[in-house]
This record gives C-alpha cells, structure tokens and sequence, in this order.
C-alpha cells in the first residue's frame, strides 16, 4: 500500500482517476482499518502509508505532484474540484478520527483551492 500510494502521488493524473472512484475514496480516506497498514514510519514521523494516502490525495485534487519541489500550481479542473469535495465530505464524516498523517496534506490542498 505504501508503495502504490506514493507512486499514484507522483502521478496526479493517476490519482485523480483513483479518488474519482467513490468507493475507493472513501476507503483511503476513512475505511481501511489502520491497524492493517504497514507499521513503518515516514518522513513526517507517522504512518508511511497514511502520508502517501494524503500525498495522493493533494495530487488528486490539485494536479500536482507533491514529491516534485519545483512543482508549480496547475489550473483546477472539474475532476480536481469533485476529488476535493468528495473528499471533505468523507473526511467531515471522521471527525476527531481523521488520520493526523492527513494534516499536512490537507493544509496544501487548501492553500491551493485559496482564492
């Protein structure tokens, strides 16, 4: 999982296709049981998987690739906006139990959307 997740991270095109799926979204987001995730820890300190699963998720509602440092920001399109309103609704579902790995990630994806 970790794996797949990052490399969908680096392609936004293939993760947008990915949190298009609702089902899919919503078991990223908020379904998979987090005790069957990889115990390893990423760069941020947290689960290395639930760090790609947010990474993958800025680069579905962005079109951005979060892993490029020289990324610039892309025009939204429609498929970005759906991504990212699919996704809070899941989100906002979880309340208190949201992934803290999803923090950092989240707080991009709304400097991007910032108008």
């Amino acid at each position: 999982m970790t794996g797949l997740m990052e490399a969908t991270a680096r392609s936004p095109e293939a993760a947008a296709t990915v949190f298009s799926n609702d089902d899919a979204s919503e078991y990223l987001l908020t379904g998979r049981p987090l005790d069957s995730l990889p115990p390893e820890l990423g760069e941020g300190g947290g689960r290395a998987a639930s760090e790609n699963i947010g990474n993958a998720f800025l680069a579905a509602t962005t079109g951005m690739n979060p892993y490029d440092p020289a990324a610039l920001p892309v025009e939204h399109e429609d498929v970005h906006r759906r991504n990212l309103g699919r996704g809070l609704a899941i989100m906002a579902e979880a309340g208190d139990d949201l992934q803290p790995e999803f923090r950092e990630p989240m707080a991009k994806v709304f400097l991007n959307h910032g108008e």
